[in-house]
């Protein structure tokens, strides 16, 4: 009778051993089903939170745009200002020659001078870098 006893509460722990796996087999597929959900639910709120980014956005764009154009017109107001009547005369007369026999647009035309202007104001720069009335240690001194 001890041995057929053994045999019963061995065969006991066994299938106690296979339902406790068989449960945490059960605990393990809840659990990842639990968390595809959790992901999916993630990815909803993403794209939610995104699509409002997006729409929040354009006002800071719109408004970032608007105050660089008004910035971009003050420097060229500002520019324009300290050149001669000469040169700006000189510019339209350009423009108006290129327009009516050339081929080459206004902003063309417009970065030629700007690039003219710049190889102007660098040679002037290295023949004469201090101002005239002073001297390299008056200057710094």
């Amino acid at each position: 009778m001890g041995c057929g006893l053994f045999v019963l509460h061995r065969t006991y722990l066994v299938i106690t051993g296979l339902q406790t796996e068989h449960i945490r087999r059960i605990s393990q597929r809840e659990l990842a089903q639990e968390f595809g959900h959790l992901i999916e639910e993630l990815e909803l709120d993403k794209n939610d939170i995104l699509l409002k980014l997006c729409a929040s956005a354009k006002p800071y764009k719109d408004t970032h745009r608007e105050a660089l154009m008004a910035y971009a017109k003050e420097e060229m107001m500002a520019a324009l200002n300290t050149l001669s009547p000469e040169i700006m005369r000189a510019i339209k007369i350009k423009m108006v020659v290129n327009e009516i026999y050339g081929n080459k647009s206004p902003e063309r035309v417009l970065g030629i001078l700007i690039a003219s202007a710049s190889a102007s104001a660098s040679a002037s720069a290295t023949a004469a870098p201090y101002p005239l009335k002073y001297g390299k240690r008056d200057h710094f001194g």
